[in-house]
């Protein structure tokens, strides 16, 4: 057995010869980046070895690092398996800097919460009529019978108490005069997690929390989470649903601690989440949403006892509501977002996207809808790109080619240090304009550019590249880059234009179009249209709604009416499934092609409606 030191972390790990040193690193609880779930593709894991033989160099490694990074000391922890000891240094891993949207248009509503408190007075027994509590609350309150966990915790002698309920249904029971009733709005993304504290009695939100979501160390993307559970069974599924919970008690006690709450008094968790992430926070096998037919293990909505999920800290009668699902590929999250837009009740036609991984669109037509998922891959959350990155600060999230000068612009002010995916659309957008990639996809021999812009066609592995940056860290977009855009551009725009389709529309008759989500955050308008993502006849109809997943889970607790068309969402929409439809093959490769005319300016604004 040999040692792995991490010096400036002061431990010193044991590890079993032909171990690799991600998983040794993991065990110890270190933060790592390993995109992958460390199957070797993304190339993220990076580690410097200081000192030692962490064995030989595989070739996945040589052509996912650069000869600099090489002789720099750079490994990946997934491949490096040490020889002997050795001595290593931890890239930065925690995505400092990492904005996370916790805000977005909220549509008017009146208040009417779903969880209520109702005081209710009882007749105290007598002789005459010796009733128990129970017999006299549940009389009261047309209960069948009290739970005994209610029952334990109510004295006997009271008359005078507060009965809680949603929507109509019996939640709780206690003395009167309990302090206030609080409830907690959630958006379980597959990167992010997003808390905020709602006052129930008054419907205002108090405050949000936000971090990376901890499944990401198993995996940046739904698939490959899948992939492990169908590696390691239940247990992993138990170890994720145990990370989600704690993460989202650690940023709700965070909030009560912060706003004067006790958290007893929290007594609803309402959850916006896609298919997996539900799945995984009810502890539920998701195997089933990766394979052939892709069906989920449910689809309606889930009323569940916190406590039965792992959480302590709440009220012992809280209930965590997590919103149905349409199908594995178009899940609460994207329920949300029908109420939060308004679609069911829109008079016009409005196309619903939410960019990620996966990219979900519901497509209304005067209120009826149509749904649909395409897998768009990674591409466009900075994975898979030689210089990606997440959206945090130092990546560039626009770009402007004037005059022979590609400048960029990097979140937070700071240096450019890499390319997150509003900062790669911007990109291709302008290096399309400039012509200095075809139609196809292919980087234009040097010749065949501009004599000013000449400069911008280099060489990586052999082929050519555009060069973004010159210095440290030198940025740029190399052929296999463009390649990945080419293949989420493709799957998104071919996804719209069935979409649109099958309701019977064309692309011009599309009125609005609503981009939700963490991408839009950054992701200029025009972008989607100058590299082809969307049609350029949306151009001017393009606007950004923000975080609709939280805001559902928001209204879904303020308001009964959109609650209840919430939980009408899986019933009034059709899903269309991309790959059986007629003629998608053909759509698919023609939305691979780059457009290479001027689109029209679009306005970034926020919607008002």
């Amino acid at each position: 057995m040999y040692c792995v030191r991490v010096p400036d972390q002061g431990l010193s790990l044991p590890i079993t010869p032909g171990t690799d040193l991600l998983t040794v690193l993991r065990s110890a609880g270190l933060p790592i980046n390993a995109a992958c779930g460390g199957h070797g593709t993304c190339g993220k894991c990076r580690v410097r070895v200081l000192a030692g033989d962490a064995g030989p160099v595989s070739d996945a490694e040589r052509r996912l690092l650069s000869d600099r990074d090489l002789a720099d000391g750079v490994r990946l922890a997934c491949f490096a398996r040490p020889e002997g000891e050795v001595d290593v240094c931890l890239f930065d891993a925690q995505e400092k800097g990492h904005p996370i949207l916790t805000d977005g248009f909220v549509p008017e509503f009146v208040f009417d919460p779903v969880l209520r408190r109702d005081p209710v007075v009882l007749d105290p027994a007598s002789l005459a009529s010796p009733l128990s509590l129970d017999e006299r609350l549940a009389g009261t309150t047309s209960l069948k019978e009290v739970p005994l966990a209610v029952l334990q915790r109510l004295p006997f002698e009271g008359t005078r108490f507060s009965v809680l309920t949603h929507d109509g249904e019996f939640l709780t029971a206690e003395p009167e005069g309990e302090e206030g009733v609080f409830a907690a709005a959630v958006d379980i993304g597959t990167t992010t997690v997003v808390v905020s504290l709602i006052d129930m009695g008054t419907g205002r939100e108090l405050g949000s929390a936000s971090e990376v979501n901890p499944q990401k160390e198993h995996g940046q993307d739904v698939l490959t989470r899948i992939t492990w559970v169908q590696e390691a069974g239940m247990e992993a599924v138990r170890q994720m649903q145990r990370e989600i919970v704690l993460k989202l008690e650690e940023l709700l006690l965070s909030l009560c601690g912060e706003h004067a709450v006790l958290p007893r008094r929290v007594f609803q968790l309402s959850v916006g989440a896609n298919a997996t992430m539900t799945h995984l926070l009810l502890g539920v096998d998701p195997r089933s949403i990766g394979l052939s037919p892709y069906a989920p293990q449910f689809r309606s909505r889930r009323y569940e006892r916190a406590s039965d999920l792992g959480f302590t800290r709440i009220h012992p009668d809280a209930r965590v509501l997590c919103l149905p699902q349409i199908s594995s590929f178009v899940g609460g999250d994207i329920v949300a977002g029908i109420v939060t837009a308004d679609l069911t009740e829109a008079e016009d036609n409005v196309l619903f996207i939410d960019i990620g991984t996966n990219g979900e669109m519901v497509l209304s037509k005067g209120g009826e809808l149509f749904a649909a998922s395409c897998a768009a891959g990674p591409a466009l959350e900075g994975m898979n790109i030689s210089c990606g990155m997440r959206a945090q600060e130092g990546a560039v999230e626009e770009a402007v080619l004037k005059d022979g000068r590609l400048s960029l612009t990097a979140i937070g002010g700071r240096s450019p240090i890499g390319l997150c995916g509003s900062g790669i659309l911007a990109v291709v957008r302008e290096l399309l304009a400039a012509g200095l990639i075809t139609k196809r996809g292919n980087v234009v021999r040097p010749e065949e550019a501009p004599p000013e812009l000449r400069h911008l066609i280099g060489e990586s592995g052999g082929k050519r590249s555009l060069v973004l940056q010159e210095g440290d860290p030198p940025l740029s977009l190399t052929q296999k880059d463009v390649r990945q855009i080419q293949l989420a551009k493709g799957a998104i725009l071919s996804g719209a234009l069935c979409l649109i389709e099958a309701a019977g529309l064309t692309p011009d008759a599309v009125d609005r179009v609503l981009i939700a989500g963490q991408f839009g955050k950054h992701l200029a308008p025009e972008s989607l249209v100058g590299a082809g993502l969307l049609p350029a006849a949306f151009g001017d109809r393009i606007h950004y709604i923000g975080n609709s997943s939280r805001t559902g889970a928001y209204l879904s607790l303020v308001s009964r009416e959109r609650y209840r068309r919430m939980m009408q969402g899986i019933r009034v929409a059709r899903y269309i499934e991309l790959s059986v439809l007629p003629g998608y093959e053909r759509t698919f490769a023609e939305a691979l092609l780059f457009h290479l005319g001027p689109g029209r300016r679009a306005r970034h604004e926020n919607l008002s409606m």
